[in-house]
């Protein structure tokens, strides 16, 4: 049962600090009725602290889908027992999950590799005929890029150009070879990790500084490290990389694997936040060259990663922005459990970012 709990409810926080988050939230913000709306508005440090209380509420929530009843037996006799079998099923879970996203990165990392090697042997071979005819003297020596070990980290990270322009946030100009080198020496001025906008994790990886919201939590690469860790790893073979077309899920297949995936396994019958956040996480780890699963790793904060992808969906920041994170689930849905035809099926298609939705609402107001 343990190992469900990175999959659906907390990551970084163990058990006993969600259950102390769960009774401080009941006890101060529970009964709104005790709010008084004449009081000043709350600051920055007031609402971070509501907001972390909240999570470990909602993750024991979420517990009580893993362990029935879950509040009552961790304070029966046997408790601290239960809690410990739980806490290692959760270690056990994140150190199989880092391994089969290790693996399932590195596979798609060398399908890239050997696409643009593919390209180099042709454009090789073009520019050598060329010689021959005499129509050009110079021949650049044909130079193929390595394949990664596709079990290991090593040779990923920062320092490598493929893997380091997709941990780069959208922010910062990678393709300027002047800030690239400033990103891998982390140069404070070029902060890799203050943002969670890592190119890894929108569709296409492209990022647009006007719209940071269009397309984010939907690329390729994360969609393919979810379905290793819930459904299945064979379920990642042979997909499309268009994330907007995917052929409709294959009903007798689904039934007859059924009991090997992990989501029916934790009782997941549709995409949540925290399951994409704990996907993410992976994902980002795994384009690093971390010999290990960690909370931070060369000054990126995993669990502030965790904390910001699951605030995306639990806690928007209007109607709008609830209304976008209620759509990129059902876009999830759609191609996790459910499976699309087109993309006109899925709503998720039509989002818009926070920054368009503070526009209509000034536009609105004038």
């Amino acid at each position: 049962m343990g190992r469900a709990i990175p999959r659906r409810v907390t990551v970084f926080d163990d058990l006993n600090n969600i259950q102390v988050q769960w009774d401080a939230y009941r006890a101060k913000y529970e009964d709104d009725s005790s709010l008084d709306e004449l009081a000043p508005e709350p600051s920055d440090e007031e609402q971070a602290e509501k907001r972390e209380l909240e999570r470990g509420h909602t993750a024991v929530e979420e517990m009580e889908h893993v362990v029935k009843d879950f509040v009552k037996k961790a304070g029966k006799e046997g408790g601290r027992a239960m809690l410990s079998e739980l806490e290692k099923g959760a270690e056990s879970a994140k150190t199989h999950d880092t391994q089969s996203a290790t693996r399932i990165v590195g596979r798609e990392l060398n399908r890239r590799v050997r696409k643009m090697n593919e390209q180099r042997m042709k454009d090789f071979e073009e520019a050598s005929r060329r010689v021959q005819e005499g129509s050009t003297t110079a021949l650049t020596p044909l130079a193929l890029i390595p394949e990664f070990d596709e079990s290991s980290r090593t040779g990923r990270g920062l320092q490598n150009d493929m893997t380091g322009s997709l941990l780069c946030p959208g922010e910062i100009d990678w393709n300027d070879t002047n800030i690239r080198a400033a990103v891998k020496r982390m140069d404070p001025d070029y902060d890799f990790a203050s943002s969670a906008h890592s190119r890894c994790f929108y569709k296409d990886e492209k990022f647009n500084p006007d719209l940071p919201d269009e397309g984010y939590l939907q690329s390729y690469l994360l969609l393919q490290v979810y379905r290793t860790i819930y459904t299945s790893p064979s379920s990642a073979n042979e997909q499309s990389e268009d994330v907007e077309n995917l052929p409709p899920a294959n009903k007798k297949q689904a039934s007859n694997s059924r009991r090997a995936h992990v989501a029916n396994i934790i009782h997941l019958s549709e995409v949540t936040g925290r399951s994409i956040a704990y996907a993410a996480v992976h994902l980002h780890l795994a384009l690093t060259d971390a010999s290990r699963w960690v909370h931070s790793y060369d000054g990126y904060n995993y669990h502030d990663l965790w904390n910001f992808i699951v605030d995306f969906f639990e806690d928007p920041i209007d109607d709008e922005a609830a209304k976008q994170a209620k759509e990129l689930l059902k876009w999830w849905t759609d191609r996790i459990f459910t499976g699309t035809g087109s993309a006109s099926n899925s709503r998720g298609t039509k989002m818009v970012s926070r920054r368009q939705a503070v526009v209509k609402t000034l536009e609105s107001q004038s």
